[in-house]
């Protein structure tokens, strides 16, 4: 038997169903609504509810993981949802063409479409279904999921001032082979003259300035520190710190991504193993040191001291 526990929110009722027990993935970046609007209107829902927020966007296989669950759990896995993706000029039947994020940036991960999907020029919105994708008229009203994204996957570049960077230099590879691994990145900055080395930043101010000046790059740039952990504890930052100028512990500013990896929020706690120091937007994670990019070329930013 089925029991529904609809919680009432503004007006709307933000669908936390149960089935059988408590919700086991619960989390407050995203919230699911049952309330059919059509992409407009329930873009501006998300929207209503805070910075950052927007339609979901699935990004990694663990996202989709994350949303199949929830449906599950709540008694609506055959049910439409509504998410953040819009796909223009499709090709034929089952071959789509340009494929968009509700930011109208590229996405980072490709929809599992259902056989034959996309399948009509017009259909521009894209809906979960029985775990497939498929695209749909905007016009139509779907139950919708929102997302408190990261800055990363909303930001605008802007104009930089090069005067704030005389003392830096960021790098960003356009191809996969230019990546470098973190001690080849810190080889190149040394090379570049008394002074230089990878960057530490020392301060949220500095982080910022670093954040501004990588201006909303998707790849992912090394810093100048290492991490060694202590325990095996999920999202405990227990460690020891090595930075290439010495800085203590307490003198590296960090900012974790907490989003992106919910279920294991760097720093990534494998006791004895060192991991190193990278940003991408304005968060950071640990990541193996010998990494040069996966599917992106690693980039590295340069710092004079």
């Amino acid at each position: 038997m089925k029991i529904f526990l609809p919680t009432l929110v503004a007006g709307e009722i933000e669908f936390l169903s149960r089935c059988s027990g408590e919700l086991k993935n619960s989390y407050g970046r995203y919230k699911f609504f049952s309330k059919a609007k059509n992409f407009e209107q329930a873009k501006e829902k998300c929207m209503s509810l805070g910075e950052g927020w927007n339609l979901m966007i699935i990004n990694t296989k663990r996202e989709l993981t994350y949303l199949k669950e929830v449906l599950v759990d709540s008694c609506w896995e055959n049910k439409a949802f509504l998410l953040g993706w819009k796909e223009f000029d499709t090709i034929a039947p089952g071959s789509r063409g340009r494929l968009e994020t509700v930011f109208g940036k590229e996405p980072e991960w490709e929809p599992k479409w259902d056989r034959g999907e996309p399948n009509e020029e017009g259909q521009e919105c894209v809906i979960y279904e029985s775990g497939k994708f498929h695209d749909s008229f905007c016009a139509e009203n779907y139950a919708f999921a929102c997302e408190q994204h990261n800055f990363i996957e909303f930001c605008e570049p802007e104009a930089i001032d090069p005067s704030d960077f005389e003392n830096y230099s960021i790098y960003a590879p356009e191809n996969l082979e230019d990546g470098r691994n973190w001690n080849d990145a810190r080889d190149y900055c040394i090379s570049k003259g008394a002074g230089w080395d990878l960057a530490v930043p020392n301060s949220e101010e500095e982080f910022d300035l670093l954040v501004k000046g990588t201006n909303c790059s998707n790849k992912r740039f090394w810093l100048g520190a290492k991490y060694t952990a202590n325990t095996d504890e999920i999202a405990v930052d227990d460690g020891v710190y090595e930075a290439v100028d010495g800085s203590t512990e307490k003198e590296i500013f960090r900012r974790w991504d907490t989003h992106t990896n919910w279920l294991s929020s760097p720093p990534h706690n494998r006791p004895g193993e060192t991991e190193c120091l990278r940003m991408r937007g304005n968060l950071m994670n640990t990541k193996d040191c010998e990494t040069d990019g996966n599917k992106l070329p690693h980039g590295w930013i340069c710092e004079r001291n």
